[in-house]
């Protein structure tokens, strides 16, 4: 999963030439956190069939902090994507 995230990334900000400012980059992330947050808790809690209470239930906590520090490099993984070259 983490690989997937570099390789998205780094496309992603490559193949737009999105410009290397911080403020920039971490908007983008956040974006691109939301819109997956709201597709999984949409689709995984429909398929399911969980309340959102009752997913959050489910997680044990490695695997919740895991999880949660997942999304965070998600987030923040278009400003760690970039390699200088961009600029």
């Amino acid at each position: 999963m983490l690989a997937m995230m570099v390789v998205a990334a780094r496309w992603v900000v490559h193949r737009w030439k999105i410009p290397a400012a911080v403020s920039l980059r971490l908007t983008m992330g956040l974006l691109a956190l939301g819109l997956l947050l709201l597709t999984e808790f949409t689709f995984v809690l429909w398929i399911r069939g969980l309340t959102l209470r009752e997913y959050r239930a489910s997680r044990d906590p490695v695997s919740g902090a895991v999880y949660l520090l997942s999304l965070g490099l998600f987030a923040i993984m278009p400003l760690l994507a970039g390699t200088g070259k961009d600029s």
